[in-house]
């Protein structure tokens, strides 16, 4: 049995830049961070693209806080920045599983497994 090629930590604009770089990505959009729950919050990423067949598309994704805080310096200091762009992370992978599906930020709980697996 083939074992995966290992998750590999990059920035967002990294992410960006691969998705960009397929000459397919359309677009990314944010929604506004929303109340959650106390101290907890929510944020969607939706990202517009062409299909490998040609058609457009898009996908969204959420992140939770709740479900994604980790103890990285972004999420100490700038929790919706941070949540943001796990979302927007997640959106990116999602329509672009083949070139961005191994990459995660570090802000990402993924990272953070791969990173002592």
């Amino acid at each position: 049995m083939d074992t995966p090629p290992p998750c590999r930590q990059v920035t967002i604009e990294e992410m960006r830049a691969a998705a960009a770089a397929t000459g397919r990505l359309a677009r990314v959009r944010l929604s506004p961070v929303r109340f959650d729950g106390p101290d907890h919050y929510r944020v969607a990423a939706t990202v517009n693209y062409r299909a490998a067949d040609g058609v457009d598309a898009s996908v969204t994704e959420e992140a939770l806080s709740r479900e994604l805080e980790l103890a990285t310096p972004l999420w100490r200091f700038r929790p919706e920045q941070a949540l943001a762009e796990c979302a927007e992370a997640a959106a990116l992978r999602a329509a672009f599983p083949a070139e961005l599906g191994r990459l995660y930020t570090r802000d990402e709980p993924a990272a953070g497994a791969a990173a002592t697996a």
